[in-house]
């Protein structure tokens, strides 16, 4: 029972990032170089509220939105997709760590 116990605390903890994942991978748009509260604002006046968002964006569509240049927009969401790419690779490191110590109970 004491081994149940130890496998659920487990499972909740590799849980918690996972559900980050699905609904919120990555909400802070001034993570992104150059975007600081003012731009960020103006994103999310357009729709786009996280990083996820940003990267999912076409880079035409959402300057003529806002009026920022096609090429910083651009810069921006390349930028989103490597911060995303990123938090999604330490995610699944985590969900590897926590079920490798599962087969070792």
């Amino acid at each position: 029972m004491h081994t149940t116990s130890k496998t659920s605390s487990l499972d909740n903890e590799i849980k918690k990032p996972l559900e980050l994942q699905k609904s919120e991978t990555v909400s802070n748009l001034i993570e992104i170089k150059e975007i600081g509260p003012q731009r960020a604002l103006e994103l999310e006046r357009t729709g786009v509220k996280t990083i996820s968002d940003l990267a999912k964006c076409s880079p035409k569509h959402l300057a003529e939105k806002t009026g920022i240049s096609i090429t910083q927009i651009s810069k921006w969401i390349i930028e989103a997709n490597k911060l995303k790419n990123a938090q999604i690779n330490s995610l699944h490191a985590q969900e590897i760590e926590v079920n490798a110590h599962k087969i070792s109970l």
